[in-house]
């Protein structure tokens, strides 16, 4: 952004004009290791694209691409995703989804409520779904357990993964409800950054949506969130944002020797956190991330991070319950307008730990909150562009050299804020 500032005789004038960076990639197509065509959006007028690799494939996963306009530069690291040409089998044992779903393009499609990556339990029905009347925030409770869900901070990182600013977001503006099921928040920074989240509980019917091109089923019991970003200016065209959610967990103790824990799953050849899994004593918080998201309205490749995860006793508690704290980054690159879509529910499994039978040992109890989790879903989706001649070099996460750093900072800040 360009601060214009004018005084004279005839005109005074202050203003700013917003300057759009070029060349710019907003959203790349999906790319298959033996696909020779890549259809890119942004802003870079025409160019070719190169394939700098000797072979005649390029290997999965996240790629180097780089675009040079006559001495303009855009690089990246993490727009462009190759797909295998072969991908593993995810749906369980058979490939018959714990027997409650079906296999669809190597993913478990659930049946009515059941949940979970491999639909291994059922949607706690008798869990209850509070939306905030102040702030996008959520609170998804059953008998011993209470999970609060919260968007915390909007960040810009730069090509290193930097923090290069960091909005915190704790003051939001209520919009009127469109009916029950439906809240709307708005949240206003440095007068040109708007962000629109919207809550929907799914508490008497199942709905089936798209979301960038993906189809998704929200079942009963289930929260969506929707997050829109508009009119961030960038510090540069080669930074691109991360959104920062927040779940709060709390368990009440029923049985002394079982403990919460906290599992999750990666993709095999990208490494994009795919879900969490918050289990205790039989049910459990899921989040199934996709690797996708919307930029000005066309999908995109979106890294979806598991930041980090603290546990603790509350004061005054006297070890009757036990508390954690989870940050999730949810990567875009450069858009005007941004879009993530995550859902949540608990989920149950009857057969662990609902019985009234002597309580396992730690190491049984543990391996069985491992064996058998149960969950909410977290589908996100962000919008951005990307685009380039394509190396064919496979980037393995530079970021995660940065996660520790960034753990004790977010950590830190949050706590001055009381958030």
């Amino acid at each position: 952004m360009l601060f214009i500032s004018i005084n004279s005789t005839y005109l005074t004038l202050n203003t700013s004009i917003i300057i759009y960076y070029y060349p710019l990639v907003t959203s790349i197509n999906e790319v298959t290791e033996t696909q020779p065509h890549v259809t890119i959006y942004g802003n870079f007028g025409s160019f070719n694209i190169n394939n700098n690799n000797d072979s005649t494939s390029i290997k999965p996963g996240l790629a180097n691409i780089t675009i040079d306009i006559d001495g303009s530069i855009y690089t990246s690291t993490k727009d462009l995703n190759i797909v295998p040409l072969v991908i593993e089998d995810q749906c369980g044992d058979h490939s018959l989804c714990s027997g409650n779903g079906y296999c669809y393009k190597r993913r478990c499609v659930c049946s009515k409520g059941y949940g979970g990556f491999i639909c291994e339990s059922q949607i706690n029905q008798e869990s209850k779904i509070l939306p905030d009347d102040s702030l996008p925030s959520a609170v998804i409770t059953s008998t011993t357990e209470r999970f609060d869900i919260s968007i915390v901070s909007i960040q810009e990182l730069d090509y290193n993964d930097h923090i290069v600013k960091d909005v915190l977001t704790p003051s939001w503006t209520p919009i009127i409800p469109i009916n029950q099921s439906i809240h709307q928040y708005s949240f206003k920074h440095d007068g040109y950054i708007e962000v629109i989240a919207t809550l929907q509980t799914t508490t008497n019917m199942s709905i089936q949506t798209i979301f960038a091109g993906t189809a998704i089923t929200l079942d009963t019991n289930t929260l969506k969130v929707s997050i829109a970003i508009n009119g961030w200016r960038y510090r540069s065209n080669l930074n691109t944002l991360r959104v920062v959610m927040k779940v709060d967990s709390e368990y009440q103790h029923i049985k002394s020797c079982i403990e919460p824990s906290l599992t999750n799953g990666t993709s095999p050849y990208d490494n994009n956190l795919q879900f969490i899994r918050l289990n205790y004593n039989g049910s459990a918080l899921y989040g199934s991330f996709l690797p996708v998201g919307l930029s000005d309205g066309r999908p995109f490749y979106s890294f979806n991070q598991l930041i980090n995860v603290s546990s603790s006793s509350p004061a005054g508690t006297h070890g009757n319950s036990t508390s954690s704290t989870s940050y999730i980054g949810i990567n875009m690159p450069q858009c005007r307008q941004c879009v993530i879509d995550p859902n949540f529910n608990i989920l149950v499994d009857h057969a662990d730990g609902s019985s009234n039978t002597a309580c396992l040992d730690a190491q049984s109890a543990t391996s069985i909150s491992f064996d058998t989790w149960k969950i909410v879903t977290i589908v996100v989706v962000c919008g951005v562009a990307l685009a380039a001649t394509i190396t064919g070099a496979i980037v393995y996460f530079k970021r995660n050299a940065n996660v520790k750093l960034e753990r004790k900072r977010i950590e830190t800040r949050l706590k001055q804020l009381n958030i």
